[in-house]
Parts: C-alpha cells; structure tokens; sequence
C-alpha cells in the first residue's frame, strides 16, 4: 500500500452507517498532499496554491518544510513565542521572592 493512501476518510452518518459524500480531511494530511502533488510535477506552485486555497508564501513554506525535514515537519507547530520582551527578569523576581519570605512581609514592601 501506497504511503500517499488513505489521507482522508469519509464520515459516516449516525443512522444506518451511510457515508457523506465528502472527506474529512486533516490539516497535516492536506499538506502532505500538497508535497506529493508538487513532486509529481503536473502543477505550478500558483496552481497548487490556489487549488488548496492558500498563499503561494505558505505553499513555499510547506515545500521548505517537507525538504527539511520529510513528513515530520509538516506536523503544527506551536505558536508560542520563544521569549517574552515585556517579563520580570529573573533577578526582580528573586529580590521579590525574598522579601516574601521574611517576617512582617506585606505587598507595600515589596516596592
């Protein structure tokens, strides 16, 4: 069996186990397909682009990512920030943390 098959599966219906006619689909699976349709070489990156309804910057970024990495890195990634510019540096954090611990402490002396 082909590693392309089976990306999508049709839902069934509650009631008597008929099918939609449609497939639900994952994002990772649609861009798997997307890299596959790029590697057979019958679509120009625009034509692909418009036939999965996004940008050609995302269509670039899909392709970057499956050269990289294979189908790993075509997984969601998360959108955490790697840092956070507005943070109480550690050093604050520590005098504060201190302070808390000795006797009498009250949110005024911290400051």
């Amino acid at each position: 069996m082909s590693i392309w098959a089976n990306l999508g599966t049709s839902v069934p219906c509650k009631e008597g186990g008929a099918k939609v006619p449609w497939k639900e689909v994952s994002p990772m699976s649609e861009r798997i397909r997307f890299a596959r349709d790029y590697e057979l070489g019958v679509y120009t990156i625009t034509e692909l682009c418009q036939l999965y309804g996004v940008s050609r910057k995302t269509g670039y970024k899909w392709l970057a990512r499956f050269s990289e990495g294979g189908f790993e890195a075509l997984k969601d990634r998360s959108r955490r920030p790697h840092s956070c510019p507005h943070r109480t540096p550690d050093h604050c954090v520590e005098a504060i943390l201190e302070k808390m611990n000795r006797p009498g402490f009250s949110g005024d002396s911290v400051m």
